[in-house]
């Protein structure tokens, strides 16, 4: 998550253009399509090895999870190659339109539930040792085996 942020992705740019400390605003634009093929060249190999793994040895909700974490980290990777860089939801703000939710966000959301569902797999914390009660307060269905 560290090397997508766009933060990150902007410093990396601004460093092999040889850009200090400070802004340059004529050459903004071309820092912004430079981070976003900073973005675009992350490999996303270490997270299917990992998925891979997972995909084999955990239970199947877990699997999914991890799977979707691997898809939605290629999205991050064909958006930004398809974007001249940061800013889109602010760009569509103020331009009026709805901003779609950025790839990254749906990462994030994706490496949460896998998290959640990994954790409550391997602590054995089921919503029927915890009475059957989720984060929600709804009770959950359960599963039988």
């Amino acid at each position: 998550m560290a090397q997508i942020e766009w933060g990150a992705c902007l410093q990396e740019a601004r460093t092999q253009m040889g850009i200090g400390a400070f802004y340059d605003e004529s050459r903004e634009p071309e820092v912004r399509r430079r981070s976003a093929r900073v973005r675009a060249a992350i490999s996303t190999d270490p997270v299917r090895a990992a998925a891979s793994v997972v995909l084999l040895e955990g239970p199947e909700h877990v699997a999914e999870l991890a799977d979707m974490i691997a898809n939605r980290a290629d999205q991050v990777r064909s958006d930004a190659r398809h974007s001249d860089g940061p800013g889109g939801v602010l760009e569509a703000l103020m331009e009026g339109r709805t901003p779609e939710v950025p790839a990254q966000y749906r990462l994030i959301q994706a490496i949460d539930a896998f998290i959640d569902a990994a954790r409550t797999h391997l602590n054995g914390d089921s919503p029927a040792s915890r009475g059957g009660a989720s984060r929600t307060g709804t009770i959950a269905p359960q599963r039988s085996t």
